[in-house]
């Protein structure tokens, strides 16, 4: 496996994870942590296997056993800590539950001292992979977002536009990847790749006692022994386990040598989000060594790109037909939730808009019929009662706002879409209250009338285009 070169603030950073690990203070932070957790949060588990009497008791004692914890903190804090120290720690079996959250997964159920301790481990072993994780990644770093990584690919955009200022000369060459069952999908075997990234991490090499003795605890942590049906136990070769909180660490840690190799491509942009990839360049060559770059790494680490999901365009905002056949061309492209043009607008995607207005015709057409069955309303009364409901759903802090209307008063920047929604919400209001959307409604029904009477607009509180990133 190809080794990435990189340096850490810590001289020993093995010795400097066993000394957080054996610090009472970090275990009662993750004691404090669990405990201001919502019940939803700690029911999530429970929720799995409701009717299940023997899962139900084994939750019942667990309820128990974390309310012992929270009373006993400091001293559970400090019982831990002298275990991790002298090497004592010996974890629970984890027992494994089938259960549908975003889609039916397999989750880890485990003993609350132990995900005290998964908490501490991930705590020091975060300090080492937040220092040479990669500018380029937006997950996982506090001060990174969804948002951040957007607007600085729409700044790049906005330079290669206007360093092409013929509309003909423009044109880059974009990967979209994703891993296919990420996290449930990296091997753990004891030659998996995962192992010596860690060793790497931790500064040196097994036979090094604190890097040995760090090592055998993380293992614990990723690869716990797990209860199979009948009663015996396992350990998994593939998969990190679910519902621990040591999984965004491991996954971090697991892509860097893909972030090392693309983003030293020069003249190219790179970004990825949990593993969510995107890469941009000017030369289809770069785009298609970029491409196998992405493949080639994923195979050394047991990973595999989602094929479904693979996508190769050629972005140019005049719609030619792309320059060399393997890739699509787009007017536009999909990143992370948003619809970004070469000039580096930021749109919502057609199919949210959609929904969008589904959702506010729905409203307005209920709101509007149960009006009219009551007392008698004047025009402007309804108008105004249809402004609101409107205002109300566009208002990002609404407790109804509308599926996606926070983005659009808040990140998206293109303003010819913003005028559109506008229209688009003006109409829809005219056509429910006069029954029409004719040009004769709208002349007596314009804008500016339903501004005063409530209805707020998407364009006029932006003053000037969002700036880039600095």
């Amino acid at each position: 496996m190809r080794v990435v070169p990189f340096t850490l603030p810590f001289r020993d950073p093995a010795a400097h994870f066993l000394r957080e690990i054996s610090r009472p203070a970090n275990h009662l932070r993750c004691i404090e942590r669990l405990a201001t957790l919502s019940a939803r949060q700690l029911d999530a588990l429970e929720r799995a296997n409701e009717g299940e009497p023997e899962e139900s008791a084994d939750g019942e004692a667990d309820a128990l056993e974390m309310r012992a914890l929270f009373m006993n903190a400091r001293s559970s804090a400090r019982g831990l800590a002298r275990e991790l120290a002298a090497g004592e720690w010996q974890p629970k079996p984890a027992r494994l539950l089938l259960a549908t959250l975003d889609k039916p997964r397999l989750l880890h159920r485990f003993d609350p001292l132990d995900l005290i301790v998964h908490g501490a481990v991930t705590a020091a072993l975060e300090q080492l992979v937040l220092a040479r994780l990669s500018p380029r990644v937006h997950s996982f770093q506090r001060g990174r977002s969804t948002l951040l990584a957007q607007r600085e690919f729409a700044a790049w955009l906005r330079e290669h536009a206007r360093t092409n200022p013929d509309p003909r000369t423009r044109g880059l060459y974009i990967l979209r990847r994703d891993v296919r069952a990420f996290g449930d999908s990296v091997p753990l075997g004891k030659s998996a790749p995962i192992w010596t990234q860690l060793e790497q991490l931790l500064g040196g090499q097994r036979e090094n006692p604190h890097v040995a003795k760090a090592l055998a605890i993380i293992e614990q942590v990723v690869r716990p022994t797990v209860v199979v049906e009948g009663g015996g136990a396992c350990m998994r070769l593939r998969g990190l386990p679910t519902g621990s909180p040591i999984n965004p660490v491991m996954v971090n840690l697991n892509l860097m040598p893909i972030d090392a190799r693309l983003a030293d491509i020069p003249g190219g942009f790179y970004s990825r989000y949990g593993d969510d990839f995107l890469f941009a360049h000017p030369d289809a060559g770069a785009a298609r060594e970029a491409s196998r770059c992405l493949d080639a790494e994923l195979a050394l680490l047991g990973l595999h790109a989602h094929e479904k999901k693979r996508r190769d365009l050629w972005l140019n905002g005049s719609g030619r037909p792309s320059p060399v056949s393997d890739f699509t061309s787009v007017r536009e492209t999909t990143f992370l939730g948003k619809a970004i043009s070469i000039s580096g607008n930021v749109r919502v995607p057609v199919e949210k808009l959609q929904e969008l207005f589904a959702e506010l015709e729905r409203r307005l057409r209920h709101t509007i019929r149960l009006a009219r069955a009551g007392s008698r309303m004047s025009e402007e009364d309804e108008l105004k009662l249809l402004c609101s409901i409107a205002a109300d759903g566009l208002t990002p802090h609404s407790p109804i706002v509308l599926p996606h209307a926070a983005d659009l008063r808040a990140e998206i920047d293109d303003r010819g879409q913003l005028r559109d929604v506008e229209l688009r919400v003006v109409r829809l209001i005219v056509q429910i209250a006069r029954g029409t959307s004719s040009a004769r409604a709208l002349r007596d029904i314009p804008p500016s009338r339903l501004r005063a009477l409530g209805l707020p607009g998407l364009v006029s509180p932006r003053s000037a285009p969002r700036s880039a990133p600095r």
